[in-house]
Protein backbone atom coordinates (compact mmCIF):
# COMPACT_ATOMS: atom_id res chain seq x y z
CA UNK A 1 0.00 0.00 0.00
CA UNK A 2 2.76 2.49 0.96
CA UNK A 3 4.63 1.83 -2.05
CA UNK A 4 1.51 2.23 -3.94
CA UNK A 5 1.39 5.58 -2.78
CA UNK A 6 4.73 6.70 -3.07
CA UNK A 7 4.31 5.47 -6.86
CA UNK A 8 0.98 7.42 -7.41
CA UNK A 9 2.83 10.84 -5.55
CA UNK A 10 5.78 10.95 -7.93
CA UNK A 11 3.91 10.17 -11.14
CA UNK A 12 1.22 13.02 -10.22
CA UNK A 13 4.05 15.23 -8.95
CA UNK A 14 5.68 14.94 -12.62
CA UNK A 15 2.51 15.42 -14.44
CA UNK A 16 2.03 18.72 -12.31
CA UNK A 17 6.00 19.80 -13.11
CA UNK A 18 5.14 18.77 -16.54
CA UNK A 19 2.10 20.53 -16.85
CA UNK A 20 3.87 23.59 -15.35
CA UNK A 21 6.94 23.63 -17.69
CA UNK A 22 4.53 23.75 -20.81
CA UNK A 23 2.32 26.41 -19.39
CA UNK A 24 5.80 28.35 -18.54
CA UNK A 25 6.94 28.05 -22.18
CA UNK A 26 3.20 28.83 -23.18
CA UNK A 27 3.28 32.48 -20.95
CA UNK A 28 7.00 33.36 -21.97
CA UNK A 29 5.80 32.69 -26.44
CA UNK A 30 2.74 34.69 -25.33
CA UNK A 31 4.65 37.81 -23.65
CA UNK A 32 6.94 37.32 -26.72
CA UNK A 33 4.63 37.86 -28.69
CA UNK A 34 3.29 40.73 -27.48
CA UNK A 35 6.50 43.17 -27.14
CA UNK A 36 7.79 41.49 -30.86
CA UNK A 37 3.99 42.59 -32.33
CA UNK A 38 5.91 46.53 -31.33
CA UNK A 39 9.50 45.74 -32.41
CA UNK A 40 9.01 44.18 -35.21
CA UNK A 41 5.43 46.39 -36.05
CA UNK A 42 3.58 43.33 -36.31
CA UNK A 43 -0.10 44.23 -34.49
CA UNK A 44 -1.47 40.85 -35.65
CA UNK A 45 0.86 39.18 -32.97
CA UNK A 46 0.03 41.42 -30.28
CA UNK A 47 -3.73 40.75 -31.16
CA UNK A 48 -3.19 36.98 -30.62
CA UNK A 49 -1.39 37.88 -27.15
CA UNK A 50 -3.54 40.14 -25.57
CA UNK A 51 -7.80 39.87 -24.20
CA UNK A 52 -10.00 42.36 -26.11
CA UNK A 53 -10.85 43.39 -22.54
CA UNK A 54 -7.04 44.24 -21.84
CA UNK A 55 -6.26 46.60 -19.48
CA UNK A 56 -3.15 48.67 -19.94
CA UNK A 57 -1.97 51.30 -17.65
CA UNK A 58 0.34 54.05 -16.80
CA UNK A 59 1.11 56.98 -14.26
CA UNK A 60 2.41 60.12 -15.58
CA UNK A 61 2.38 63.66 -14.64
CA UNK A 62 1.06 66.92 -15.27
CA UNK A 63 3.05 69.70 -15.85
CA UNK A 64 2.03 71.14 -12.44
CA UNK A 65 3.68 67.62 -10.73
CA UNK A 66 0.52 65.86 -9.84
CA UNK A 67 -0.13 62.94 -10.90
CA UNK A 68 -2.89 60.91 -13.21
CA UNK A 69 -3.23 56.79 -14.09
CA UNK A 70 -3.48 56.88 -17.83
CA UNK A 71 -4.85 53.71 -19.57
CA UNK A 72 -5.17 52.09 -23.28
CA UNK A 73 -7.75 50.06 -24.46
CA UNK A 74 -6.77 46.95 -27.14
CA UNK A 75 -8.07 49.11 -30.09
CA UNK A 76 -5.39 51.39 -28.45
CA UNK A 77 -2.71 48.93 -28.35
CA UNK A 78 -3.59 47.54 -32.04
CA UNK A 79 -3.48 51.33 -32.90
CA UNK A 80 0.38 51.77 -31.75
CA UNK A 81 1.18 48.79 -32.76
CA UNK A 82 0.98 49.78 -36.34
CA UNK A 83 3.41 52.49 -36.06
CA UNK A 84 5.60 51.85 -32.97
CA UNK A 85 8.39 51.23 -34.35
CA UNK A 86 8.06 53.29 -37.71
CA UNK A 87 11.59 54.60 -37.74
CA UNK A 88 13.26 51.22 -37.21
CA UNK A 89 14.80 51.70 -34.06
CA UNK A 90 13.61 48.11 -32.63
CA UNK A 91 14.66 44.62 -33.73
CA UNK A 92 14.11 41.24 -32.81
CA UNK A 93 17.14 41.07 -30.62
CA UNK A 94 16.24 44.43 -28.73
CA UNK A 95 15.84 43.36 -25.11
CA UNK A 96 13.00 41.01 -24.14
CA UNK A 97 13.53 39.65 -20.76
CA UNK A 98 11.03 37.65 -19.58
CA UNK A 99 10.27 37.15 -15.92
CA UNK A 100 7.56 35.03 -14.41
CA UNK A 101 6.47 36.62 -10.89
CA UNK A 102 3.81 33.19 -10.54
CA UNK A 103 2.04 30.92 -12.00
CA UNK A 104 -0.71 28.07 -11.60
CA UNK A 105 -2.96 26.90 -13.29
CA UNK A 106 -5.20 29.52 -14.62
CA UNK A 107 -3.13 32.98 -14.29
CA UNK A 108 0.37 34.25 -14.03
CA UNK A 109 1.95 37.45 -13.06
CA UNK A 110 4.69 38.47 -15.17
CA UNK A 111 7.70 40.99 -15.07
CA UNK A 112 9.00 41.95 -19.01
CA UNK A 113 12.03 44.16 -19.05
CA UNK A 114 12.22 45.87 -22.93
CA UNK A 115 14.27 48.53 -24.31
CA UNK A 116 13.40 51.76 -22.06
CA UNK A 117 10.66 50.50 -20.20
CA UNK A 118 9.21 47.89 -18.09
CA UNK A 119 5.84 45.97 -18.11
CA UNK A 120 4.26 43.93 -15.20
CA UNK A 121 1.68 41.52 -17.00
CA UNK A 122 -1.42 39.72 -15.38
CA UNK A 123 -2.31 36.58 -17.62
CA UNK A 124 -5.07 34.29 -18.01
CA UNK A 125 -5.78 31.07 -19.52
CA UNK A 126 -8.54 31.22 -21.33
CA UNK A 127 -9.88 28.58 -22.90
CA UNK A 128 -6.53 27.10 -23.30
CA UNK A 129 -5.06 29.98 -24.34
CA UNK A 130 -3.07 32.17 -22.51
CA UNK A 131 -3.70 35.92 -22.63
CA UNK A 132 -2.52 39.23 -21.54
CA UNK A 133 -5.61 41.01 -19.52
CA UNK A 134 -3.71 43.77 -17.53
CA UNK A 135 -0.36 45.90 -17.64
CA UNK A 136 0.98 48.24 -15.64
CA UNK A 137 4.14 50.24 -16.69
CA UNK A 138 6.26 52.41 -16.69
CA UNK A 139 9.70 54.06 -18.55
CA UNK A 140 13.17 52.71 -16.79
CA UNK A 141 16.44 52.57 -17.63
CA UNK A 142 17.08 49.16 -16.13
Amino acid sequence: MRKTLVTTLILLSQFVIAQTQKDSLQVKETVRKYIESFYLTQPEKGQESIHPLLAKRTIQEFADGSEFLKGMSFEEMNNLGKVFNAKGKYNKDSKKEIIILDLIDKTASVKLIAEGWVDYMHLGKINGKWKIINILWQISNK
